[in-house]
């Protein structure tokens, strides 16, 4: 982990400035490392955990991370696109999978989704 992301991180959660407006900036200009360090903090995850849970776990999992922090479901697919296209595992979600997006965005609040995911994590 980049000690500057951590207080970077820090500094702005300190704040209340660290918010889902930050994740998507830091995300679409390839900061990916401090985009995930920034999403751990949000979720109240270690880094370790955040990565593990939000790229091998798939598009449900993410689908709740983006609930639990308030990114909108309208801007799932970038976020999802965006945080695969650096690692090569870019491709299309089948129906299956938008189907488990669809449902985790509507079926569960930010706080559901937020406790589903340590749930998940913990396990």
């Amino acid at each position: 982990m980049n000690a500057n992301h951590r207080k970077l991180v820090d500094k702005l959660a300190a704040a209340g400035q660290l918010r889902a407006g930050f994740l998507l900036r830091v995300l679409q200009q390839g900061q990916l490392d401090l985009f995930d360090t920034a999403f751990a903090r949000l979720l109240e995850l270690p880094l370790v955990e955040f990565r593990r849970m939000f790229y091998l776990s798939g598009p449900r999992q993410v689908a709740l991370a983006c609930r639990a922090v308030g990114i909108d479901k309208c801007v799932f697919s970038t976020v999802f696109n965006l945080s695969r296209s650096t690692q090569r595992t870019l491709a299309p979600l089948t129906l299956d999978e938008r189907s488990d997006v669809e449902h985790a965005f509507g079926s569960f609040s930010r706080h559901e989704a937020r406790t589903r995911l340590h749930t998940r994590v913990a396990a």
